[in-house]
């Protein structure tokens, strides 16, 4: 869709009329004088509309996008504004967000997030793609680097923010790197180039808000098809759980998902090569001499991610 002629005259006519409302840029009221050439540029942070913008200051080129979908008030893993949340989960939140800014930095990302959050918010479908996309071109316009247009997607969907970042990979596979969903209240039918693309969902185990069984007959599915997608239960956590663990988790699945490197866009890892984990014991093993159950199992790119799956699920 992305690469289409009239796809970009839509988004374009979507960011033009957001520009038009645009607030302005904004700036802390204890921002630092003009930098001279010997000091250290100062990081990009911007909110615009419903959206906020994070560019570490060491990018110069940005090699990815992490859009992250709520749940919660996604502009705080931008720029650390409140997340809006329970006072227990808010600082969990912010220290997720602080290691979300730091793995851009070491990546090469910028971080999208959004004050529209929940399915009634972005609801799954081409609109709301429509919507991320015209924001994509509103920060490239606003910030100058016309690299984010066509920049690879990392998607963060979190509780409602999950059927929608699952959609968005549906239709527009082609920009999609990853996808980590936390607790989604809904995961979008896959098909396709979709299927390709490596995905991580987390669960927790004594949750009463969104329907785990039916999450686990949607994981099901697109591993009877094929997809390279992990799934972990934290055992005994409720929805909105957030332990030093998972949070540890999301940030080393997403740095193994968006490598080091200069080259051009992520390459996404073939599902036939890496490491499968099985759930009802926890062994791992590569992919070519796993003989567990194959829908059940987990795939990960890496061992160390697999190892640290089985630490995580308790086994």
């Amino acid at each position: 869709m992305w690469n289409s002629l009239s796809s970009r005259l839509v988004v374009t006519a979507l960011c033009a009329a957001a520009l038009g409302a645009c607030r302005d840029i904004t700036v802390p009221e204890t921002a630092s004088p003009a930098l001279n050439a010997a000091q250290t540029p100062a990081a990009t942070n911007l909110q615009f509309g419903d959206f906020a913008l994070h560019v570490p200051a060491n990018v110069h080129h940005v090699r990815g996008i992490v859009l992250a979908l709520g749940g919660p008030d996604t502009r705080g893993f931008a720029v650390g504004t409140s997340f809006r949340a329970p006072p227990l989960v808010e600082p969990l939140l912010q220290d997720l967000g602080a290691r979300f800014r730091e793995l851009a930095a070491e990546r090469g990302l910028a971080i999208l997030g959004s004050g529209r959050f929940g399915p009634t918010a972005y609801p799954n479908g081409p609109a709301s793609d429509l919507a991320l996309l015209a924001a994509i071109e509103q920060a490239a316009v606003l910030t100058g680097r016309s690299e984010l247009r066509d920049a690879p997607i990392l998607l963060y969907g979190l509780s409602g923010g999950g059927p929608e970042a699952s959609g968005f990979l549906q239709r527009n596979p082609e920009r999609v790197a990853g996808l980590f969903l936390k607790v989604p209240s809904v995961v979008a039918p896959l098909s396709g180039e979709a299927l390709s693309v490596p995905a991580y969902m987390v669960l927790a185990e004594l949750d009463v808000v969104v329907n785990n069984p039916m999450l686990r007959a949607s994981f099901a599915a697109l591993r009877t098809a094929g997809a390279p997608w992990a799934l972990a239960v934290e055992p005994g956590v409720p929805h909105n759980s957030l332990s030093l663990g998972q949070r540890e988790l999301t940030i080393d699945w997403m740095r193994a998902i968006l490598p080091l490197g200069n080259a051009g866009p992520f390459r996404k890892t073939s599902p036939q090569v890496g490491f499968l984990g099985d759930p009802t014991d926890g062994q791992i093993a590569p992919s070519h001499a796993f003989t567990g159950d194959l829908i059940a199992s987990s795939w990960f790119p890496a061992r160390p991610l697999a190892t640290q799956w089985s630490a995580f699920i308790g086994k």
